[in-house]
């Protein structure tokens, strides 16, 4: 059976900015579309998540996909290996962020809701596989060239967690859980 996440539609919030916002877990995931890779912020908390997430991208854009990890708690990204088997290859995180995943990702499972994200949950199929980020940004702002845009990954120091990190773009700061709706 598969979770249908109740999720709102995109809203672009500048030019080839757009968020979507997902029910349950609460999750804001972003997308800054460029002319030849799209970035996509925060996969959700497992495999079943993450393909629905993937579906709304794929609504917008069937360019390639950068993935950006907020952070390291599972909702963000529980899903990247969703997105791994889709072809994306840059999983990016801060440094912080992907010491923590690495350490304490698969203790992380007891935090999944086991009737949303059973297979996630029960460590259950090579979806529920934990993708690690592959690219980390430290001390400076690292520059993504989507292809006649860019993203900027950067990190004001501990904030949520030691690793948040943020996404700027030319109209947009996508900021994962350092700001949350309704706090």
């Amino acid at each position: 059976m598969r979770q249908n996440w109740a999720m709102a539609s995109w809203r672009e919030l500048g030019s080839h900015n757009f968020v979507l916002s997902t029910s349950g877990e609460l999750l804001d995931t972003g997308l800054v579309v460029g002319n030849e890779r799209a970035l996509v912020i925060d996969t959700g908390c497992g495999p079943r998540q993450g393909a629905e997430i993937l579906s709304a991208v794929r609504e917008i854009t069937a360019l390639p996909l950068v993935v950006v990890n907020n952070h390291a708690h599972y909702d963000h990204f529980f899903g990247n290996a969703v997105f791994a088997d889709a072809g994306a290859l840059e999983f990016w995180a801060h440094e912080n962020a992907a010491n923590t995943m690495a350490q304490s990702g698969e203790a992380q499972r007891k935090c999944v809701n086991a009737s949303s994200e059973p297979e996630m949950a029960a460590n259950e199929g090579v979806a529920a596989r934990l993708v690690l980020p592959n690219a980390l940004v430290k001390d400076q702002p690292v520059l993504v060239d989507l292809g006649g845009s860019a993203a900027t990954l950067f990190s004001l120091g501990r904030g949520h967690t030691d690793g948040d990190l943020l996404v700027g773009t030319s109209s947009t700061v996508f900021s994962g859980d350092l700001v949350e709706q309704g706090s």
